[in-house]
């Protein structure tokens, strides 16, 4: 009876010990993200406990690794021209494929949005993007269009009988396919902004990058499609 009495009590023991290092590192996760957001880029405490619920699900080793994302100058980059450009980022773990990227331009397959994802100044909304991401790599690839342009092309498609993303018109076809025999695709550089690597903050501009680039070969891309 006594030993049952103590293998009880030291289950107790243990399911106290396991409440409280939950405790423990739910307010370390709390914390920490505090730290990293601050009260001034939201508008409420509740938006704060709301991003705070979501990211919990995240591992916790993740929320330790040094975070530029919403220093000043990552902002300011970011969305320097954000009124008159549609932002999209891509995450890789090398700075020579962001390099390559810059120079010759972003390959995708099949899908754009497959390894692109868009972002908008929601504070809220683009940490949890990040995290979701964030696997992938500590360098972040910045892609924008102007709106004009993303607009016009955008409009002109949807007049086409066929399925086509307008990213899709603004690459070119390559004569290849991936492992999976997908369609692989180029987007210029110059809707290359560059690239910031999140953990040091360091931000590498693309001396190609022009949101406004608009060829001729994005109407041939149209043509095509119609069977012209």
């Amino acid at each position: 009876m006594k030993v049952e009495l103590a293998i009880i009590l030291l289950l107790i023991a243990y399911i106290a010990y396991l409440h409280f290092k939950l405790k423990q590192k739910g307010n370390r996760i709390d914390s920490l993200l505090k730290q990293q957001l601050s009260l001034q880029n939201f508008t409420s405490r509740e938006e704060i406990d709301f991003l705070i619920n979501r990211l919990k699900s995240f591992p916790y080793e993740t929320l330790l690794k040094p975070n530029k994302l919403l220093d000043g100058e990552v902002q300011s980059f970011l969305f320097s021209n954000l009124d008159n450009e549609e932002l999209f980022v891509h995450y890789t773990r090398d700075p020579e494929v962001a390099d390559n990227i810059c120079r010759e331009g972003f390959r995708f397959a099949d899908s754009f949005y497959k390894t692109a994802e868009p972002i908008t100044n929601d504070k809220l909304d683009l940490v949890y993007k990040h995290n979701l991401r964030k696997q992938f790599g500590s360098i972040i690839v910045v892609l924008a269009f102007s709106k004009d342009i993303y607009n016009k092309y955008t409009q002109i498609i949807s007049n086409v009988k066929a399925v086509v993303n307008v990213e899709q018109i603004f690459s070119t076809l390559l004569p290849e396919l991936n492992d999976n025999m997908d369609e692989v695709y180029l987007l210029p550089a110059q809707f290359v902004k560059g690239y910031i690597n999140i953990e040091t903050g360091e931000i590498v501009p693309n001396l190609n990058f022009k949101p406004t680039y608009d060829s001729p070969n994005f109407e041939k891309n149209i043509r095509e499609l119609q069977g012209g």
